[in-house]
């Protein structure tokens, strides 16, 4: 078990925030920039000190700044491996030098071909990192990461840099690994997709503030306030008696919860006509103009195309109101 209590004064804000990660586990810290994501990992680390801070894995205390004398083990002794988004390779060594550079003892293992395989490296290890794509540098991070036998793996965003193919393949790639090895994981991200793919909890930071803990399913279908939903992609908030609402509460819609068809028992059923359309990594996004006159939008497979123009019937899942 991870436990840590960080609190640092910024200017215009104190970051406060509290995390119990059980081992094995991934716990997502999710907001939107400079929200104080990477702080708590810096912190984590120890590249950053702040004004109070206790973490504790596995009962051993890492860190504690009320503790008599203080406690604060060095940044090599805390057994914390961190991958950002910049891979931060050595442009001198080859890729077989950089991943020999994570293993303490400096030997190869069978444990590390097991890696190189599940992360297809065999054929770039005489390589230097000059030599490979973005993605396939972020793989070596990733494994000479790995290879130190982290306690704790500290991921910063480490995929935004990616296009959105080879974003896909290295999660994939992570999820077949932690499936085999599960490592006691935090990291930050800006998309709510890697927070669903490869996280067991998520917890919603903002303004340095943690808003909202819990699975990724609580934390998407009740976002605990207003500011949650938004942060969380709920983009559409819609009013009146059009909508069966009580005086002064207002419908919450998530695009990817928009049901196209008729389904009474899931939400509202209405219609209403198709006023834009775009595709997006994979999926395409339309806009309705429902009959009330207002828009909501809708994610669906880029397999049904709809005309601008064309009455469609949807469902609006009314599991989210909130009151003003």
């Amino acid at each position: 078990m991870l436990e840590c209590d960080i609190l640092m004064h910024r200017k215009n804000w104190n970051l406060s925030f509290q995390c119990a990660v059980p081992s094995g586990s991934v716990f997502c810290l999710y907001g939107s920039s400079g929200a104080g994501k990477s702080s708590v990992l810096n912190v984590l680390a120890g590249f950053e000190k702040a004004a109070r801070t206790r973490i504790v894995l596995s009962h051993e205390v890492v860190e504690d700044t009320s503790a008599v004398p203080k406690v604060r083990m060095p940044v090599w002794q805390r057994g914390f491996a961190y991958v950002e988004q910049t891979p931060r390779l050595f442009p001198h060594m080859t890729i077989r030098e950089n991943i020999l550079y994570g293993v303490l003892d400096g030997k190869w293992s069978s444990e590390l071909d097991d890696l190189i395989t599940a992360f297809q490296l065999q054929t770039y290890l005489s390589a230097k990192p000059r030599q490979l794509s973005g993605g396939f540098k972020q793989r070596v991070a990733l494994v000479r990461a790995l290879a130190m036998n982290p306690r704790v793996l500290l991921l910063d965003e480490p995929f935004s840099a990616l296009d959105w193919r080879a974003r896909e393949e290295l999660q994939e790639l992570i999820v077949r690994v932690y499936q085999k090895r599960p490592i006691t994981t935090l990291f930050v991200t800006h998309s709510i997709s890697e927070a669903q793919r490869l996280a067991q909890r998520i917890g919603i930071i903002d303004q340095g503030k943690l808003l909202q803990e819990g699975t990724v399913s609580e934390v998407l279908f009740a976002p605990a306030s207003l500011r949650v939903a938004q942060l969380v992609g709920y983009t559409h908030f819609l009013q009146g008696d059009y909508f069966g609402l009580p005086q002064g509460a207002f419908l919450v819609i998530h695009p990817d919860q928009v049901l196209v068809g008729k389904y009474p028992e899931r939400g509202l059923v209405t219609t209403g006509r198709v006023s834009q359309q775009r595709l997006r990594e994979g999926q395409q996004r339309i806009e309705l103009t429902l009959d009330n006159g207002d828009r909501v939008g809708v994610t669906m497979s880029i397999f049904e195309e709809l005309a601008i123009g064309k009455l469609v019937t949807v469902t609006l899942p009314n599991r989210v109101v909130y009151n003003v």
